[in-house]
């Protein structure tokens, strides 16, 4: 499975192929976020960066 993650305001998008499906799903976040990071040892977990509201994760 394929996995890309966004962020636009105050949402984080996670966009998942499998097979030659796509899907996107939209979760809102309480921060707005500047950047994310997936964590390659541990698939579930997401980090998040903000401006003021420090580091976030999933």
């Amino acid at each position: 499975m394929e996995i890309l993650y966004f962020s636009a305001g105050s949402s984080v998008y996670e966009i998942t192929k499998e097979e030659q499906e796509w899907r996107m799903e939209e979760k809102t976040a309480p921060v707005s976020f500047v950047c994310l990071a997936a964590d390659p040892s541990r698939s579930e977990r997401l980090y998040g960066g903000t401006f003021k509201e420090g580091l976030w994760d999933k």
